[in-house]
């Protein structure tokens, strides 16, 4: 990873393809300037060649994979992708720091590259700018990636927005962007009142109106939007939808997604 300025190449089939997305995994394929990534790695290793088989795509394609914190959806095949593979992980210092120590594996870390939340990197034609989001795992990210004027984010995880998060997603082609719940449905459910102080809290999840809030709050909304990490227990599709209703935002947008924990869910820019 360099922080060089590198030649940007021209757009090919930009796209985006959730595998998996919600509490029990996550992990999103990234197509562009003509490179590969993945974001998270909280699928098996299993479920993930199928998946990338599934797209015409084989894991000796990737080009990097970037994690956006250590909580184990998005975290827990990392050992077996490392073992298994030969993809090069980037990850935020901190968490490789934390990885690192708590490895016994010898040659752990020739595959290994850390970023600075806030800094931005040039990887081979694509800028990438990590920002810090507010969730409760160490140094937990919001990445974006841009080439030859095509901007996609991923912001999932985070209790509550800011100025800085605002910035990165103005003038995006495509947001994924975390909806996990419906704060009534939290209240509601048999969850101890710990956990739902955590979700409901600003470093827990997005609500439903507070993710559709964010997006109207950016003064050049992107043209499509995948929400994503939605409550299997407290959230629905239907209620997602509602929401965006009621707000009047069905044709903000020129597409409209809802990633899916069980099934692939892929938008073309």
């Amino acid at each position: 990873m360099s922080t060089r300025r590198c030649v940007i190449l021209s757009r090919i089939g930009a796209r985006v393809i959730n595998f998996a997305s919600g509490s029990k995994g996550n992990c999103t394929l990234i197509e562009l300037g003509g490179k590969r990534f993945l974001v998270d790695c909280g699928i098996s290793h299993r479920h993930l060649t199928a998946e990338l088989s599934g797209v015409g795509v084989e894991v000796g394609d990737i080009d990097a994979v970037f994690v956006t914190h250590l909580h184990s959806d998005h975290f827990s095949a990392f050992p077996i992708w490392y073992r298994l593979t030969n993809l090069r992980f980037v990850l935020p210092e901190l968490v490789l720091n934390a990885v690192a120590r708590g490895s016994r594996r010898s040659g752990l870390g020739h595959r290994l590259f850390a970023f600075r939340p806030g800094e931005s990197y040039a990887f081979n034609g694509v800028y990438v700018s990590p920002l810090p989001v507010s969730h409760d795992a160490p140094e937990t990210v919001s990445i974006c990636f841009e080439s030859a004027g095509t901007k996609i984010v991923c912001i999932t995880d985070l209790g509550t927005t800011h100025e800085h998060q605002a910035s990165l997603c103005d003038g995006a082609d495509f947001i994924l962007l975390e909806a996990n719940h419906e704060p009534d449905m939290v209240r509601a459910s048999d969850y101890p009142a710990f956990l739902q102080r955590r979700i409901l809290g600003d470093t827990g999840h997005l609500s439903n109106m507070q993710a559709l809030a964010f997006v109207q709050s950016l003064r050049h909304p992107p043209r499509q939007v995948m929400f994503g990490h939605l409550s299997e227990n407290n959230n629905s599709p239907d209620a997602l939808l509602e929401r965006v209703t009621e707000t009047g935002m069905d044709d903000a947008f020129e597409q409209i997604y809802l990633a899916n924990q069980r099934r692939r869910t892929e938008a073309l820019l």
